[in-house]
């Protein structure tokens, strides 16, 4: 994941290695279940935020969350806070 600056006329075909993301992963858990109302904010952050990642799980211990890759976990959490309203449980991937 990431982008490479390039020419039109003459496009770089694959991305340079050295620019990929590394992520961390956590797990965010939304307080009140509501997990279609989380997913939406995720992807709707993502249309303007490549800073992080985000998959549909079932955690080790059976409970329905979504794995969440991060650059600033605390920006993002906040974010979804803020700008969704959203009470979230963010625990580490078990």
């Amino acid at each position: 994941m990431g982008y490479t600056i390039t020419e039109e006329k003459n496009p770089c075909v694959t991305p340079l290695s050295r620019f990929k993301t590394s992520y961390v992963f956590v797990s965010y858990i939304p307080i009140s279940s509501d997990f279609a109302n989380l997913k939406e904010s995720l992807a709707k952050l993502r249309l303007n935020d490549i800073s992080f990642a985000f998959k549909t799980e079932i955690s080790s211990t059976l409970v329905f969350c979504f794995k969440y890759g991060f650059l600033h976990l605390e920006i993002i959490q906040e974010r979804l806070e803020r700008e969704f309203n959203l009470d979230l449980i963010i625990t580490a991937l078990v």
